[in-house]
């Protein structure tokens, strides 16, 4: 990424909420809430798609927003899971820790996969399942490839652009494209959402992962 105002990106769309949520007084803790655990759900895709000096500028802006925005958020310590540790609190306790686990993220191959699909799918929809750092690598990549769709089980993700590729939840995917090849990017949940697939009458045959 050349652009430092893309790398900063990030950060000026949450200022950007901010400023709106100031605006309307709003005053509900659980809205903020959520406005924190996806604020630094998002700066932490933002450190795996940048290269080393990159990162570190990045890096700096992340930890001091933490920071600042801890004195306000009172309801942090309930939010933190084994999941979120990484986001939420690797990046104040071990920073070279939290850099290690980003490039073991970067250095995960997905070019083979990649051809496995694409042969797979021929001329065919290729839907995502799952919109994870692996699910959004993978509409990177497939972002100049027509007929490429994307699903996810999260409420908050769906509706949202990513690389020209529209988010929807998997009813409204499933619907629209049961002839599609289903790539389900998350190892960890592969068994739940290859469940979730064929519960909606996609076929075996049709599901691939990662």
């Amino acid at each position: 990424m050349k652009s430092k105002s893309k790398v900063f990106a990030i950060y000026e769309e949450y200022e950007y909420i901010k400023r709106f949520l100031q605006k309307k007084n709003c005053t509900d803790q659980e809205i903020w809430d959520y406005y924190y655990l996806w604020k630094y759900r998002d700066y932490y895709w933002n450190l795996t798609r940048l290269d080393d000096k990159e990162r570190n500028d990045f890096l700096k802006t992340y930890v001091s927003e933490l920071e600042d925005d801890l004195k306000k958020w009172k309801q942090y310590n309930t939010y933190i899971t084994k999941e979120r540790w990484k986001y939420l609190v690797l990046p104040l306790r071990d920073k070279e820790m939290l850099l290690n686990d980003i490039r073991s993220i970067q250095s995960y191959s997905v070019v083979e996969h990649v051809r496995r699909i694409i042969d797979m799918a021929e001329n065919k929809e290729i839907v995502i399942v799952g919109c994870g750092v692996y699910g959004r690598r993978l509409l990177e990549i497939f972002s100049k490839r027509e007929k490429v769709y994307a699903c996810d089980n999260d409420f908050f993700k769906c509706g949202k652009n990513y690389q020209g590729i529209w988010i929807e939840s998997m009813d409204e995917v499933v619907e629209k494209h049961t002839k599609a090849i289903y790539v389900i990017s998350s190892s960890k949940y592969f068994e739940e959402l290859k469940s979730q697939v064929l519960s909606r009458g996609i076929s075996p045959k049709q599901i691939v992962g990662l």
